[in-house]
């Protein structure tokens, strides 16, 4: 699941219709169409669900409060999936990237101080949790940041970590 609508803004400043649709489009349709899907894996007693979240829920910054209060609530639904389903044989992960160079994240990525990973790098990580070498991963999220909010905190004493 890679899907996220975007919206930016501080928290006060986010008219009632736009936190509405976003947490409809966001939260309350994720959880109908996962409804649906978890309920065609119980059908086949297989399944695996993975999400792809962001490290922004370990390190928010300012203007994130309602992207990252929307995939907290997201990375709740895949939790409690992979709880209730285990014994089914369907599992959910959530994962938390940071520097990735794709999609609303670039102009995060002014000046990184790592590399950012790549498209394809993401990629072969979220097969990876697909397969069943990672089905024993239940229930968690996963962060992959590169170690950039430690390392962003350490070497920018005093100023706010910006981590997505």
């Amino acid at each position: 699941d890679l899907a996220h609508t975007d919206h930016e803004s501080l928290v006060p400043s986010a008219s009632d219709g736009e936190i509405d649709a976003y947490f409809r489009t966001n939260v309350s349709n994720r959880a109908i169409l996962l409804k649906e899907i978890s309920r065609k894996m119980l059908l086949r007693n297989f399944g695996r669900l993975v999400y792809v979240s962001s490290a922004a829920l370990n390190l928010p910054s300012e203007g994130q409060g309602w992207y990252v209060s929307s995939k907290n609530a997201a990375e709740s639904i895949y939790r409690q999936l992979g709880l209730e389903l285990v014994k089914k044989g369907v599992t959910s992960v959530c994962l938390r990237y940071s520097c990735l160079d794709a999609g609303r994240g670039k102009r995060f990525l002014g000046a990184p101080y790592l590399p950012p990973l790549t498209p394809e790098d993401a990629a072969n990580q979220i097969a990876y949790f697909l397969s069943d070498g990672a089905c024993s991963i239940n229930a968690t999220s996963v962060t992959i940041d590169q170690g950039v909010p430690s390392y962003k905190q350490k070497n920018k004493a005093g100023s706010p970590a910006r981590s997505l």
